[in-house]
């Protein structure tokens, strides 16, 4: 079984919140998600988990998406365009019919989508729990100091919306900027 999750720590503490999910979880496998993640694209995704968890040996997996996540290999460049949800599912059927199964190993995973190995987690003591930017990157590199591969399941695409929302609750503040959210604006 995999757990999973959408971290969530109002102080900015991110980190912090996948260890605790990490420690508290009985499964062996954990797959965080960014809350603007759209995994419905694809039926198949649970799927697609459970064969690279069975088939590979890995600290962390992830997918392809949208979003330039600055060198991490997770990029799938589109042609410039307004795309719909319907144009997303499209794109994720071709990248499933072309890939299917198969996984690519890289550096560095963007945190949108980790399915992390609760073993290679413990090997490496955990995230840094810092704070709430580069805890991904962090984690990788000592998942690489430690030689657990970081694996990209290349027939998997989700749509990451990375926009700022507004709230439709008064008073409530909602983006991708944490500075903005502890100033209150």
């Amino acid at each position: 079984k995999i757990d999973v999750r959408i971290p969530y720590e109002p102080g900015g503490q991110l980190g912090w919140d996948y260890n605790r999910v990490m420690e508290e979880t009985p499964h062996d496998w954990v797959l965080f998600l960014d809350h603007d993640v759209l995994l419905a694209l694809n039926p198949h995704w649970y799927h697609l988990c459970q064969q690279t968890i069975k088939h590979h040996r890995f600290g962390l997996a992830t997918c392809w998406t949208n979003v330039n996540h600055r060198g991490t290999g997770q990029y799938w460049e589109l042609p410039e365009g307004n795309y719909t949800i319907a144009d997303h599912q499209e794109i994720a059927r071709g990248i499933f019919d072309e890939y299917g199964e198969s996984v690519t190993e890289i550096d560095k995973a963007s945190g949108f989508f980790m399915l992390v190995n609760k073993h290679a987690w413990k090997n490496v003591n955990g995230f840094p729990g810092k704070g709430m930017f580069r805890e991904d990157w962090t984690f990788c590199k000592r998942l690489r100091s430690k030689q657990w591969p970081i694996l990209r399941m290349d027939g998997l695409y989700v749509y990451h919306m990375r926009k700022r929302i507004d709230s439709w609750i008064p008073g409530e503040i909602i983006t991708k900027d944490i500075k903005r959210m502890e100033m209150g604006k």
